[in-house]
């Protein structure tokens, strides 16, 4: 019984623990989506100045 019920605990968090991990992916994959995209119009305005 007691051994069943760890599993089930363990079962819960690990599933608990993926869906962490995707929402802290999401989250570190749109602030880099946000980045690139300030950084390439920073870039842009920049180059016209003579930057790269």
């Amino acid at each position: 019984m007691s051994l069943r019920f760890s599993c089930n605990t363990q079962g819960s968090s690990q599933m608990l623990w993926i869906a962490l991990a995707a929402l802290g992916g999401a989250t570190l994959m749109g602030i880099a989506a946000v980045y690139t995209k300030q950084t390439l119009i920073d870039d842009a305005r920049s180059g016209t100045r003579g930057y790269f």
